[in-house]
């Protein structure tokens, strides 16, 4: 008789888990002899709507709404401060004592600051802030003489948006519900577990002719990600009989080489692991996963 195989779900990385489902659903959705059993019909919608909130939680960790605008804004500042230096840099060579004199002061205290674009941008702002106060400050006389105050305006307006749309953004992680995504797949395992058990049941039950092509197509799916994903050996079973002594919903895959907590990118799925804001990125990750 053929059943689905059961396995630990729970230890994949967040996009093979979301992608897992994304499948599972969409095959039975497709399959024209179980989609309508009345049986089957509420668990499959409990779980549907549980991978739903799954999504939107998933996709709400892999981007802020403020990342684009931040971008945008870190863009701006660099191209003030590297035209500043070109400009400053320029002056240099102009035959005008008063101009020479503006620019080999602005051209040391750009030598004091040895402001990096490409450095951690939180850095780059203080960097920066400090920056645009001299040149505002006790070398305002300079930036009047080389006529440069717009484009220290420039870089000042980029700047103090940067810092503040950064505040921002932090604010909006700080309210964000703790571990969301967490619990969100947690409630999908347990929406999956009780669709599936009814899926073997019925088998069981009524005989798995009308369930036969969803069971293989699952267990097919299992396999692939158990061994893809999870990097477990494959099981010696075939794809449309239950595996025994092996997995369970809540125990720990028997294979050391297995994450061992959802969401832990450094097993074998195609899953880049979440990015620190260095080399001038942002820290925004977008975690893909295997199609199915």
């Amino acid at each position: 008789m053929k059943q689905v195989s059961i396995f630990a779900r729970e230890n994949m990385p967040n996009g093979s888990h979301y992608s897992f489902d994304q499948s599972a659903i969409k095959r039975f959705k497709n399959d024209g002899k179980i989609s309508q059993k009345a049986q089957l019909r509420p668990l499959f919608s409990l779980y549907e709507q549980a991978f739903l909130v799954e999504e939107e939680k998933f996709k709400l960790s892999q981007k802020s709404e403020f990342t684009d605008t931040l971008n945008e804004l870190d863009t701006a500042r660099d191209d003030a401060y590297m035209g500043l230096k070109g400009i400053v840099e320029g002056y240099a060579k102009v035959p005008d004592a008063g101009m020479k004199a503006a620019s080999k002061a602005l051209g040391q205290l750009i030598t004091d600051y040895r402001i990096d674009v490409r450095v951690q941008r939180d850095q780059e702002s203080g960097l920066l802030s400090n920056f645009i106060a001299d040149l505002q400050g006790k070398c305002a006389p300079h930036v009047q003489t080389l006529h440069l105050e717009e484009v220290v305006q420039v870089m000042k307006t980029a700047n103090d948006n940067y810092i503040a749309v950064r505040e921002n953004r932090t604010e909006e992680r700080m309210l964000k519900e703790k571990n969301a995504l967490e619990n969100a797949r947690k409630a999908t395992d347990a929406a999956y577990r009780d669709f599936i058990a009814m899926v073997n049941a019925l088998a069981l039950v009524e005989g798995d002719a009308d369930y036969a092509d969803f069971i293989d197509y699952m267990n097919t799916l299992i396999s692939e990600y158990k061994t893809e994903v999870l990097n477990q050996k494959p099981s010696s079973t075939t794809p449309s009989q239950p595996e025994t002594g092996g997995d369970t919903p809540t125990d720990t895959p028997a294979d050391p080489e297995t994450p061992d907590t959802p969401g832990d990118d450094t097993g074998g799925g195609s899953n880049t692991p979440t990015n620190p804001d260095t080399g001038g990125g942002d820290d925004d990750d977008d975690e893909g996963g295997l199609e199915g």
